[in-house]
């Protein structure tokens, strides 16, 4: 197994380690289909123009449930997303996690929604002692339907070697929902993504670091706890004046 290709390579993967955590969505609010297998394997099969399309379609739905549905089935035809995973696997099995995490991130780029191979991504972190990297990693999969066996024992290794106490009550409302589907966006397990999206709306603040995002994932489980949180902190009052002089004034809200 080789190690990382070149300098610009790794260079390109430490600047994009930062946009994976907080990768946005495609801006899209339409229903999303579900996809036949018959027309995944077309789509993929056509051109990397319409693979690239498919992927997108994959990263663009807003309940997290369309969303595994559609990772999972573009993924499972995607001949270029196999063979980073199988580079991943090989490096893995070959016991350098610094290449399986490099090439991990490069599959969880074309599928950043895949829980699967974030749980390994998670693993080449861990492997290497980068223990908040991995905890955050973990923590993320959760919302993204990876189920807690997978999950547990790895999280809390990784919470004990940097001394934090794991909140299992959270956790126990992420995994909940998949169990008891709630088609309402602020029931939804909170994300990496809706951490990025409430704090830039609710705070008008676009400089969100991984440590408020780690922090963010620890304490909430749902998109609605947390945006909660954020309307009670002082900037949300200073940056959101004006809209709350209307409410104020119209009674908006009231029963």
């Amino acid at each position: 197994m080789t190690e990382i290709a070149s300098e610009p390579d790794k260079k390109k993967y430490e600047s994009g380690v930062s946009y994976l955590r907080g990768r946005r969505h495609v801006p899209s609010e339409a229903k999303i289909p579900w996809l036949t297998s018959r027309f995944r394997v077309g789509l993929m099969a056509r051109s990397p123009r319409h693979a690239t399309s498919a992927r997108a379609i994959s990263t663009s739905a807003t309940d997290p449930v369309v969303g595994r549905q559609l990772t999972l089935s573009l993924s499972a035809g995607d001949k270029t997303f196999a063979a980073r995973v199988a580079d991943g696997d090989a490096a893995r099995d070959a016991g350098n996690p610094a290449s399986a995490e490099y090439f991990y991130w490069k599959a969880l780029q074309l599928y950043p929604l895949h829980s699967g191979y974030m749980v390994q991504y998670a693993h080449a972190l861990k492997d290497q002692e980068k223990y908040l990297d991995a905890e955050l990693f973990y923590r993320q999969s959760l919302p993204l339907g990876e189920s807690l066996d997978a999950v547990q024992e790895h999280l809390a290794y990784v919470a004990h070697q940097t001394g934090h106490h794991i909140d299992f009550s959270v956790i126990d409302r992420v995994t909940h929902f998949w169990f008891k589907h709630s088609p309402a966006a602020l029931d939804t397990p909170l994300r990496v993504v809706d951490v990025r999206s409430l704090v830039e709306v609710l705070l008008n603040r676009t400089n969100v670091d991984h440590w408020l995002i780690l922090d963010a994932m620890r304490r909430f489980a749902s998109r609605g706890d947390y945006a909660r949180s954020l309307i009670t902190q002082r900037d949300f009052t200073i940056n959101n004046r004006d809209l709350l002089k209307l409410i104020a004034e119209t009674g908006w809200g009231k029963s």
